[in-house]
């Protein structure tokens, strides 16, 4: 198990999630908005997602020639889509916000790369009106997941 091994199993299963859109396994960053748009669109609508791991604790739960190390990843998921007033855009979203709860929910040890993860948090969910985004206004989501794995000391 690793840090990669669990980030390319975030990705795996975010982006297995119906209606998910672009899911970028790193944070991503536009020069432009029109880079952002592209960075984060799918089937031609903003609806874009990222990983990132904020931090990591570790601590010695095994001593010995066979101790482990548990270490408890935590990673921000971060999420964008185009808001459509007249097209319920904040119901699709949140629909899209469950069904990630879900595909994490029945999925406890992220394909085996993990020992074990704490449910996902769906921490805030949000309007973005900000000048970076050009003159479009965006539902915005941040969520976190915390998952625990065990490696060997060698």
């Amino acid at each position: 198990m690793s840090e990669a091994l669990i980030r390319a199993q975030i990705k795996t299963i975010l982006s297995a999630v119906s209606g998910i859109g672009a899911v970028h396994d790193y944070e991503r960053y536009a020069r432009s908005i029109t880079d952002f748009r592209n960075l984060m669109s799918a089937a031609g609508i903003v609806n874009g997602w990222v990983i990132h791991r904020e931090s990591t604790s570790a601590v010695q739960v095994t001593m010995g020639p066979k101790g482990q190390i548990e270490r408890n990843h935590v990673f921000r998921i971060s999420g964008v889509y185009a808001l459509d007033d007249a097209g319920g855009s904040e119901k699709t979203f949140q629909g899209i916000l469950d069904a990630v709860f879900e595909a994490f929910k029945v999925n406890g040890t992220l394909n085996s790369t993990a020992s074990s993860h704490k449910q996902i948090q769906i921490e805030s969910v949000t309007v973005t009106k900000e000048s970076e985004f050009g003159d479009d206004i965006y539902h915005t989501a941040d969520l976190t997941l915390e998952v625990m794995e065990r490696t060997a000391i060698t």
